[in-house]
């Protein structure tokens, strides 16, 4: 494939996956919000921990998403700078640069995302175990 054409496709290829992570991670997001405002209402029963806890998970789907937004508009970005690359600053080795740049801080903020939803599933877990365990 010619390399001028890759500038531009390259980066469209990282958006469905990572929008496919959008749309799970915002579920689980809206699922534990759906848990704090029920835990909320219930406080008089003492579920301080638990909303503690809950709190922590949203925090980590909060980064997560931003993360996952940010990436999204870097490869946006990046591709439209190596379509306008191609078409009109075909000399220009700073658009190029630029463009990958911008790759390369899209896939770093898919992976901070990766390890902020690798902490929330932790923290999940340690919930789920302390609720079969009693603690909660």
């Amino acid at each position: 494939m010619d390399s001028a054409l890759m500038s531009w496709i390259v980066p469209f290829t990282f958006i469905p996956g990572v929008a496919a992570l959008i749309l799970s991670t915002s579920n689980r997001f809206f699922h534990v919000n759906g848990l704090i405002r029920t835990l909320v209402k219930d406080s008089k029963k003492g579920h301080e921990a638990e909303i503690a806890k809950l709190l922590r998970r949203s925090h980590y789907f909060h980064r997560a998403l931003t993360s996952f937004y940010i990436a999204i508009g870097c490869f946006s970005i990046a591709a439209l700078m190596g379509a306008l690359h191609e078409r009109w600053f075909a000399g220009d080795v700073l658009c190029t640069l630029a463009a990958d740049g911008l790759i390369v801080a899209g896939v770093v903020f898919v992976v901070f995302a990766a390890v902020q939803m690798i902490l929330e599933s932790m923290l999940s877990f340690r919930m789920i175990r302390k609720i079969v365990d009693g603690e909660l």
